[in-house]
């Protein structure tokens, strides 16, 4: 099922991915990228979960729907109608069982108080569990997962960037993770991130810096897919190898005021 990983900042939003696609009947996976700046370049795109939609990958796919959101400019309105189009895709499919999809697309929309990041949640996950992912259905929602944390820690949007900016001096970013056996990743990637911290408080080599800007940011993302994909190729068999490959990484700045 891949990993994702999704960081928001006060310079901007890194999306994550490994690269392994787990094909039916095939004993290695096979190599894709599934991080995208679509449907245009200010725009993140990332996906976990099922990698084809009507026989297609899944940037083939998007690309095939592309013309449909030339003229929606509102990230909002990207989100709902490609909601609207995985679903009726996923049907047409006519899958046997109900395999996962989970798609997230992250940009800015400006308002009143100046540019406010969002990422949206396109997915079929009917249940979550302690563990990992219970239930799927056949039906898709669609929310901005980041509006819906802003508000449950009641932060303002006069303040967002100020938040983020205190996680990220922190070393804790603002962060979505989604795939496979998401306890395991989440443990994994905390005790890595305060090792890392911890060596860069006692190394003199100038490498060994906490993130400082978008491109370190990107660095630590690559390192957190890097090391999953390590723990999958030492602890499980061939025919499980879930997450791996290379790591691909993706960023957006936060915009400047019009």
């Amino acid at each position: 099922m891949s990993i994702l990983i999704v960081e928001l900042l006060d310079c901007g939003i890194v999306f994550g991915a490994d690269q392994n696609v787990d094909i039916p009947n095939q004993d290695d996976p096979n190599k894709e990228i599934k991080i995208f700046k679509w449907p245009r370049e200010d725009v993140l795109f990332g996906y976990v979960g099922v990698a084809r939609l009507g026989g297609l990958d899944i940037k083939k796919w998007l690309d095939s729907q592309l013309s449909q959101f030339t003229n929606r400019m509102r990230l909002s309105e990207i989100a709902e109608h490609l909601r609207d189009q995985i679903e009726k895709q996923y049907l047409e499919d006519n899958y046997s069982t109900n395999p996962p999809l989970i798609v997230h697309l992250g940009g800015y929309e400006y308002s009143e108080w100046g540019y406010i990041p969002q990422i949206w949640h396109i997915a079929n996950v009917k249940r979550l569990g302690r563990f990992n992912y219970l239930e799927f259905t056949r039906e898709f929602y669609c929310v901005d997962g980041f509006a819906v944390e802003m508000r449950k820690r009641e932060v303002s949007d006069l303040e967002i960037q100020d938040y983020l900016c205190v996680l990220a001096k922190q070393f804790n970013p603002f962060w979505f993770h989604q795939g496979f056996d998401y306890m395991a990743f989440n443990i994994l990637e905390q005790a890595v991130k305060q090792a890392y911290k911890g060596l860069c408080s006692v190394h003199p080599d100038s490498d060994f810096v906490l993130p400082r800007n978008i491109e370190d940011w990107e660095k630590q993302v690559r390192f957190s897919i890097l090391m999953y994909g390590a723990y999958f190729q030492a602890y499980k068999p061939r025919n499980e190898q879930y997450v791996g490959g290379e790591a691909d990484t993706l960023a957006i700045p936060w915009p400047k005021f019009k």
